[in-house]
C-alpha cells in the first residue's frame, strides 16, 4: 500500500465500513469504537481500536468478556513515511471520512474492556 497512502482518494480502500455500521456484522481486528469507558483511562470515554484476534476474542459464538483494545487519538498527518516508521502505532488517516483529522490506533496502551 505504501505511497498510496499519499493521496486522500486511497483512505477510503483501507475502510471497508464508516460510520453507522449494521449491528449484524460480526466485531473483528481493528474495528474502531467511538465513546468506550476504558478502565484505568480516566471517565471520559474514548475511541478504540479492536487489536485482539478474531478467533481469540471469541468462544464458540459468543464474545469472551473481556476485549483487548487499543486507544485511538488524534495524530499527525498520515502520510507514506508515518507507515514505515511508526511501528508503534496503527495509523487511522481521515478516519472520520470527512477529509478531516488523521488519527492512530496506540500500541503501547493495550488494554481490555467488557465486551
Amino acid at each position: 500500500m505504501g505511497d498510496d497512502l499519499d493521496s486522500p482518494e486511497s483512505h477510503d480502500r483501507l475502510y471497508e465500513e464508516r460510520g453507522n455500521v449494521p449491528i449484524s456484522m460480526p466485531m473483528m481486528q481493528g474495528d474502531v469504537f467511538r465513546a468506550v469507558n476504558v478502565p484505568g483511562f480516566g471517565d471520559v470515554p474514548m475511541d478504540v481500536q479492536v487489536i485482539m484476534h478474531p478467533c481469540s476474542m471469541r468462544a464458540g459464538s459468543v464474545l469472551r468478556e473481556r476485549i483487548t483494545v487499543a486507544p485511538v487519538a488524534t495524530y499527525q498527518t498520515v502520510n507514506s513515511q508515518v507507515w514505515r516508521r511508526h511501528v508503534r502505532v496503527m495509523p487511522l488517516p481521515d478516519l472520520d471520512g470527512n477529509g478531516g483529522r488523521d488519527s492512530a490506533a496506540k500500541f503501547l496502551e493495550l488494554t481490555s474492556v467488557p465486551s
